[in-house]
């Protein structure tokens, strides 16, 4: 029995030891190949997007110019699809106003499809011109609507839920409205991801299991 207890005692320490060490992951864009848009086009028709190889927080950018809005989307694989699932928690990126009237800057998470909405973040409501502003959004993919309204979160469309929302995530706005023709910087565009650790929890319960049954087998 004293042997069972060892065995058992262990295998709850590796369990708990499981849950601890997930480290978080980032995928992030920074634009420092020339001509490389990396997946990005611009926020709205009319406007437009290209690379500047130099001037940014460091090197390259992405520099997205047009009237009413000077931003841009993505629906690329790695900043879209199920949140969920893959722990996403955090979306960041740094941003520079150049020029032109600005009266808000969010980011916008569009659900499903392009014929739908979803909820949008709003990043600031000042603009300082001709420098770099780090922005960073926390988000909990299994947040009620009311607790993401809570920390600034808002729908864009009343159908949508943000459960809903984080399992299938279109794509990934960043505007930058205004009341004139402008220009607005993007640069480091990230979003971090922290693996969910219940798959291996249960791998590990299950191994633990049967070990616990071998070891009875044998000492009875």
């Amino acid at each position: 029995m004293k042997v069972l207890r060892c065995f058992f005692l262990s295998a709850v320490l590796v369990l708990i030891a499981s849950n601890v060490t997930f480290a978080a992951s980032s995928y992030t864009d920074t634009w420092d190949v020339s001509g490389d848009l990396a997946g990005w086009s611009p926020r709205t028709v009319g406007s437009t997007v290209n690379v500047v190889d130099t001037g940014g927080n460091p090197d390259g950018y992405l520099l997205a110019a047009g009237s009413g809005s000077s931003g841009i989307s993505t629906t690329k694989s790695e900043f879209t699809g199920n949140y969920s699932a893959a722990g996403a928690n955090n979306i960041s990126l740094d941003m520079m106003y150049f020029s032109g009237n600005f009266v808000d800057a969010s980011l916008v998470l569009r659900y499903e499809s392009s014929a739908s909405n979803g909820w949008a973040y709003d990043l600031a409501d000042v603009f300082p011109l001709n420098q770099w502003v780090s922005y960073s959004v926390d988000f909990d993919t299994s947040w009620t609507d009311e607790e993401a309204m809570a920390t600034g979160w808002y729908q864009t469309d009343p159908s949508v839920s943000f459960t809903q929302l984080m399992t299938n995530v279109y794509q990934v706005q960043i505007d930058a409205g205004l009341s004139t023709f402008g220009e607005a910087g993007y640069d480091n565009v990230s979003i971090t991801v922290v693996p969910e650790p219940v798959s291996t929890t249960l791998f590990l319960i299950g191994g633990a299991t049967l070990g616990f049954r071998r070891l009875r087998k044998r000492v009875s």
